[in-house]
């Protein structure tokens, strides 16, 4: 049986909040058995503390009572359930943002070489 896996607090995460990542969502499903009495309606993950480069597994998730997850022979910390990207040149942008000078002055030869090859 599948149910589905419900995220939240994905907007309250460092890596959102602060770094302005993005978070990937793999899966919304996670293939289980249990006893028919133990299906959960639906499986709850907390994002909210996610930093940027983090990744979740099924090995990450506290699974209720009674219930296994069918893994088709993968280990639990094989199978990313979600996972954070940093925006593309996003490390610049945080040292720039936080008044790093050589950050400033790389940016300086780029623009002043764009100007002369317009010339």
């Amino acid at each position: 049986m599948r149910v589905p896996l419900h995220y939240h607090g994905q907007e309250e995460s460092p890596a959102v909040k602060k770094k302005r990542c993005t978070v990937n969502i793999v899966t919304n499903l996670l293939e289980i058995s249990c006893l028919p009495a133990d299906v959960p309606e639906r499986i709850e993950i907390d994002l909210s503390n996610l930093k940027p480069g983090d990744s979740i597994t099924l090995a990450d998730v506290k699974l209720p009572s009674g219930v296994q997850a069918v893994t088709h022979g993968h280990s639990a910390s094989e199978m990313t359930l979600v996972s954070v990207a940093q925006p593309k040149g996003g490390s610049v942008a945080d040292e720039t943002a936080e008044g790093d000078a050589p950050a400033a002055e790389g940016t300086a030869p780029a623009a002043e070489s764009g100007e002369a090859e317009k010339k």
